[in-house]
């Protein structure tokens, strides 16, 4: 008989480390990333928000305002599980400014991916259910679980773009109120993920364009120093 105090406490964490270490596939995620900080008044820097600012159709202090873009490098077997960008927006949370995290959530209203080196093999950015005419919901939420499995599922969904270096592919999380011209829900088609990288080595930039606040109205006081921002539509 074993007595009560021969149990040992149960460190799930450390249990479910070490079974993504071993198989990798059973991790939402295998992948290593960086933060890519540019100095103060990088030229390269300054080029790209100008250009992100001309895609996104967005005040140029949006772009300067958003996060930090972030560099990732998937190894052979690495992956992303589909996943959302963004949080649902609610009424009574804001949209944060990253700097200041208290009772807000962060709001990526677009992001913006780019590949960096040609894939061998695999390595694909997928969308299982954009453009799907006939969605539905609840029988879509029955199917998230094995949709969102993309070492398994990758070649169900009905978008892949391949990784091609040099480009880069930008989508909308959420969709916007037509009456305020402001974010509303998740956009339920931005579901997306990685593909397993079968040869070789996938590297690529995430760039997110956070908006601040919870109306045009938050943006303006966040952004007080500035005049550019004018009350349209975020699309």
């Amino acid at each position: 008989m074993i007595h009560r105090s021969e149990f040992q406490p149960a460190d799930i964490m450390k249990y479910v480390k070490e079974v993504g270490s071993l198989e990798p596939k059973v991790k939402g995620r295998h992948s290593n990333q960086t933060f890519i900080d540019f100095p103060v008044n990088d030229k390269v820097a300054g080029t790209l928000d100008v250009k992100k600012a001309a895609l996104a159709g967005l005040p140029i202090e949006v772009i300067r305002g958003s996060e930090t873009p972030v560099a990732v490098r998937y190894g052979p077997g690495g992956h992303y599980h589909c996943h959302y960008d963004s949080h649902s927006v609610h009424a009574e949370d804001s949209c944060c400014d990253r700097r200041s995290l208290d009772k807000c959530r962060i709001c990526r209203y677009i992001t913006i991916l780019y590949f960096l080196n040609d894939v061998e093999e695999g390595g694909q950015t997928a969308f299982p259910i954009a453009d799907n005419g006939t969605f539905n919901k609840q029988a879509w939420t029955r199917k998230s679980n094995y949709l969102s499995n993309l070492s398994a599922y990758c070649s169900k969904a009905n978008l892949r773009v391949e990784p091609k270096r040099g480009t880069a592919i930008m989508w909308y999380n959420h969709v916007i109120n037509k009456s305020s011209g402001w974010l509303s829900s998740l956009d339920l088609m931005s579901y997306h993920g990685g593909c397993d990288v079968i040869k070789g080595h996938k590297w690529i930039v995430n760039n997110w364009i956070n908006i601040i606040g919870k109306n045009w109205d938050d943006l303006r006081t966040w952004n007080d120093k500035h005049s550019t921002i004018e009350k349209s539509p975020l699309f």
